[in-house]
């Protein structure tokens, strides 16, 4: 299963550690546990070699990436 989460911390090193404390006491329990794993049965057996399939609910997004494209 892949899951990407970014932090970005601005502001003083008191705030970073601060943020740091937070993180690994109870942010890391509860995105990467707690909400991250509540999708596994359904993402877990993911072939990420095969090729994607697009359904016409993703019409919008390929609309939008192609116009960056261009």
């Amino acid at each position: 299963m892949r899951n990407f989460y970014w932090h970005v911390i601005r502001g003083s090193t008191l705030a970073k550690l601060w943020f740091c404390v937070r993180y690994y006491l109870f942010r890391q329990w509860a995105m990467n546990i707690a909400f991250s794993n509540q999708d596994l049965r359904v993402v877990g057996g993911q072939d990420y070699r095969a090729q994607e399939r697009l359904t016409w609910t993703d019409g919008v997004v390929v609309g939008w990436s192609s116009k960056a494209i261009t």
